[in-house]
């Protein structure tokens, strides 16, 4: 550790990083944000859970032998006592953006890695400040006026390595790794501090088990080998930046509140109010060449309830846009007390060139955009949709519909183990239909737990509507099965398997077997 503690006044060309890491802050959030009805402290032996496994713990249940990626029967074998709790990503993200406009009163240009850390070029700020050392004091000092007890920052020549000696250093003390101790310091380290488990795994059955036994290998050979996330950890290793550094731009300070004296029960009192402070906002936006494309709606009630709700655009917001917002917030939740307050809370802002339209513009597409949010004023939230493609197993799970003007949800990437191969079947039932799949002697053919079939299929029974099998038919071709375990993590665990099957007249078929038959759930021209 002494090359840690020791500093350095050589400033690297690219810029020295500092890294502000606050541990278990998953944990914290989750206690700050909590509904439980019950208070929870930061030293209860808590574990927030997804997909059935601990995603983060606090130190207090790490004491009892709780770790991150344990199943939940298992942790809660270990520690009969822990309290468990959902994870909530959305939770993270809001409370730690809550505490960056404090560290922005003292450096510029901070960079969000994930919720609860952050990093930035502190060269500036250590000229302005003096040292290295003082911006990252400053900063630590800021966290623990609001409440984050345990918050450590770390500066080196890298994030990565900046992250190493964070993770290092006291609670509330900055930590200095000098430019020519970073491969020094990176080397004894074991490869799991990459982040990246499943490579992790295959370099220590090679032998390859910390940093320094990574850095021993030709870049060339780790790509030929290791693919490009392989690249990537290994310069790392090396103490080499390769992340294009992306500073948060703040949003403008455009809050905009509402204060009803009367207590208002109705949602159109309510929205008919919001409509004011609504037109205020775009204008305040458009004075400086901005538009909304998220923001939060914040409701107070009578009895001091604060409902909250965060919507986005795909292009912008205009005034009736966010009176919408706000009508749609109070159908999905009642407020179960009468409205004293609404605040709209810009949460992020884009150029007006962003999405500005070209020279011409495009009247066709302004119509239609003009009609959907007409009928969705009108019809509701939910009564107009984009079509797009999603992740799943299953062309039904693919499709998804998305209310016009919200943000469409990213696509999850793979690698959905059971999966239906290309092609895509040209129709898919919005509701799958019975069939029927029998072997030579008529009986019911079935998937075995071992990922086959029982028997080979010889006659298929397939209807495309609910009024019932048709007649059977000869199978020429099949292929498949493709088997899935679906959420076995959760009460609502699911064995599926699909089949392609093609009739001797030619048609084919995409058969799902789920709940102990057969299901007709797509067809293929």
């Amino acid at each position: 550790m002494s090359a840690v503690r020791a500093g350095t006044t050589g400033l690297a060309a690219a810029g020295r990083r500092l890294v502000l890491w606050c541990p278990d802050w998953p944990v914290r959030a989750a206690v700050w944000g909590s509904g439980t009805g019950f208070p929870l402290r930061l030293s209860d032996p808590l574990a927030l859970v997804a997909k059935g496994e601990v995603h983060a713990c606090s130190s207090a249940a790490r004491a009892l032998g709780v770790r991150r990626g344990l199943r939940l029967r298992e942790a809660q074998a270990r520690c009969p006592e822990l309290l468990t709790l959902a994870h909530d990503a959305e939770l993270d993200e809001r409370l730690f953006a809550g505490l960056l406009p404090e560290l922005e009163d003292v450096v510029a240009g901070i960079e969000v890695i994930r919720p609860g850390t952050a990093t930035l070029v502190v060269d500036g700020p250590a000229r302005f400040h003096g040292s290295e050392l003082a911006v990252g004091t400053l900063l630590c000092e800021r966290m623990v006026l609001h409440g984050v007890d345990d918050v450590r920052a770390g500066v080196a020549d890298t994030v990565f390595a900046a992250e190493q000696v964070a993770r290092t250093t006291d609670p509330q003390d900055c930590g200095l790794l000098a430019s020519e101790a970073t491969v020094g310091y990176l080397a004894p380290l074991p490869v799991d501090a990459l982040g990246e488990p499943a490579l992790a795994d295959i370099w220590r059955r090679l032998g390859l088990r910390t940093l320094g036994d990574l850095t021993l290998l030709d870049e060339g050979d780790v790509r030929s080998r290791f693919g490009e996330a392989g690249v990537r950890c290994h310069r790392r290793a090396r103490g080499l930046e390769d992340a294009t550094f992306l500073p948060r731009r703040p949003p403008a300070p455009f809050d905009v509140t509402v204060r009803f004296d009367t207590a208002l029960t109705r949602a159109e009192q309510v929205c008919l109010g919001v409509g004011r402070i609504a037109t205020q906002l775009i204008a305040a936006l458009t004075a400086e060449h901005l538009v909304l494309v998220g923001f939060w709606v914040e409701i107070v009630t009578d009895d001091e309830h604060v409902m909250q709700r965060r919507w986005a655009h795909p292009r912008c917001f205009d005034a009736a846009a966010l009176v919408d917002r706000v009508r749609w917030t109070l159908d999905a939740e009642h407020p179960g007390a009468p409205v004293t307050e609404v605040r709209l809370v810009p949460d992020e802002t884009a150029s007006v060139t962003a999405v500005a339209d070209g020279l011409w513009g495009d009247p066709a597409t302004e119509q239609v955009s003009q009609a959907a949010a007409r009928l969705q004023s009108m019809l509701g939230h939910d009564a107009v949709g984009l079509p797009s493609l999603g992740g799943g197993r299953g062309p039904a799970q693919r499709q998804r519909l998305t209310p016009w003007g919200v943000a469409a949800a990213r696509e999850l990437q793979g690698p959905w183990p059971g999966h239906l191969p290309q092609p895509a079947p040209a129709t898919v039932y919005p509701e799958p239909t019975p069939a029927q799949l029998v072997d030579r002697t008529g009986t019911a053919v079935t998937p075995t737990e071992r990922g086959g079939l029982s028997a080979s299929p010889a006659m298929v029974g397939v209807s495309a509507d609910s009024r019932g099998e048709r007649e059977r038919r000869a199978v020429q071709h099949w292929a498949g099965p493709w088997a899935a375990d679906e959420r076995w993590w959760s009460q609502e665990a699911r064995a599926t398997a699909r089949l392609q099957v093609v009739e001797v007249g030619g048609d084919a078929w995409l058969l799902l077997h789920a709940d102990g038959r057969w299901w007709t759930e797509a067809r293929y021209d």
